[in-house]
């Protein structure tokens, strides 16, 4: 059997302990070591279209110039005039049209063509005058206003031009970016496979149906497995284990063969029935952490056949909090991102929300965009880690170092699980 490192050796010592770490330097070494663990997937090709939250194994370079070719801005007449552009009282004989799409003719001196938004400009034309700016007179248009050279054409190639690098390496693909790669041609990339997660729900208590007098529906399983997708992963696997080691034995050798990482919830502690670390010991090297971390201070982690192993507690506001502050880190790592964070933004708190006691706390909030345009964040009622309803608006964890000013008005750390709202919610 593998040996358990136990939580009665803390993984940051003791508070008393002279030279010790300050708190946030031993979370991140935790999470270092986690990252430790997770070394970056395989790439596969995957089409442009549907890599909108793909992370980049390789630089994609342009095919193509965009615009291919010079292309109409505005709709109104092209016409050819040189470095003077076109004077007021111009005329000019209408011969064609050009619509986006076509293919367009030459232009000679002296003659203008039809153009639409879009349309390529027809060769040798230089200049559209847009529709307002003109008059017809029979089958010919006289300019109204002076027009300088080139005005209302798109150059080609002033956006994106052939061999461009579009969009970084280990950086999740946003539409925009997805938009601008078509835009160079790049019609399949290289893309780090997306980590699979194989998520293990523990406990007798944790009801796989309508829930008995002394069973609980499973609340912590949706938020983790919603913050895994957050993570660029996916779930590919979801079980539940009753709190005995044959089956948890299992389902932990099922999870090691459908997931590249496993995620486990509940059976972290030190009760009877809190058996995560006991069993994961006996298939791999496992370490179980008393964290100085409210909520979440039990933590489990290790290797076993090869998978990282994070075993979270089972209150679903320490779940949340551990796996935010410690595990989507590791999670992005192994997806091959750049920046795994965690991605800290800073928040003004509203009301003061009282002293910190030496640990880190996580407190569940709602995050909004005051009238400033700065992000506020007020800290939800109840520090229980098994609420649920009560912080059902929070989109946000408030994450207080030890020292961290606290008081009303002060800025503080702030992770986002949902988009900030434009005001606040109520309580």
């Amino acid at each position: 059997m593998a040996q358990v490192v136990s939580a009665e050796k803390p993984l940051v010592g003791d508070l008393s302990t002279p030279g010790r770490p300050p708190l946030g330097s031993a979370l991140d070494a935790v999470r270092a070591e986690l990252i430790g663990c997770c070394a970056t997937l395989g790439s596969e090709t995957v089409d442009t279209a549907d890599a909108i939250g793909r992370v980049l194994a390789a630089t994609p370079l342009a095919s193509r110039s965009s615009p291919p070719r010079d292309t109409v801005a505005m709709d109104g007449i092209a016409v050819r005039v040189g470095r003077a552009g076109v004077q007021a009282g111009a005329r000019f004989a209408v011969h064609g049209s050009a619509l986006a799409g076509d293919p367009t003719a030459d232009l000679a001196v002296g003659s203008a063509a039809r153009v639409m938004t879009g349309a390529p400009l027809p060769e040798g034309a230089d200049t559209v005058v847009p529709h307002e700016l003109f008059a017809s007179a029979g089958s010919s248009v006289v300019v109204m206003a002076a027009t300088a050279q080139w005005a209302n054409v798109r150059r080609r190639g002033e956006d994106v031009q052939t061999g461009d690098p579009l969009a970084p390496v280990g950086v999740a693909l946003s539409a925009q970016q997805v938009a601008a790669l078509i835009a160079g041609g790049v019609q399949r990339i290289q893309a780090v496979r997306r980590p699979r997660v194989a998520l293990v729900v523990t406990g007798n208590e944790i009801a796989t149906g309508p829930p008995t007098e002394f069973q609980i529906p499973d609340t912590a399983g949706p938020l983790v497995s919603a913050a895994i997708e957050r993570s660029g992963c996916q779930v590919a696997f979801l079980a539940h284990a009753v709190d005995h080691p044959d089956a948890l034995a299992t389902v932990f050798r099922r999870a090691a063969d459908e997931g590249d990482a496993i995620v486990s919830i509940g059976g972290v502690s030190y009760g009877q029935k809190d058996l995560t670390a006991e069993v994961a010991a006996t298939l791999g090297d496992i370490r179980h952490r008393a964290l100085r971390l409210k909520p979440g201070r039990p933590f489990v982690h290790g290797v076993i056949a090869g998978r990282p192993l994070f075993g979270l507690p089972g209150n679903p506001g320490a779940a949340s909090a551990v796996f935010e502050l410690l595990v989507a880190p590791a999670l992005r790592a192994l997806g091959g991102w750049h920046e795994v964070g965690p991605p800290f933004v800073k928040a003004k708190l509203t009301e003061s929300v009282g002293p910190a006691d030496g640990r880190v706390h996580a407190l569940r909030a709602v995050v909004w965009v005051d009238g400033s345009g700065r992000l506020t964040a007020r800290v939800l009622p109840g520090d229980g880690s098994h609420l649920v309803a009560r912080v059902a608006a929070a989109n946000a964890l408030v994450v207080l170092q030890p020292g961290t000013d606290t008081a009303a008005g002060a800025l503080v750390d702030v992770i986002l699980t949902d988009v900030p709202t434009s005001k606040p919610s109520a309580s």
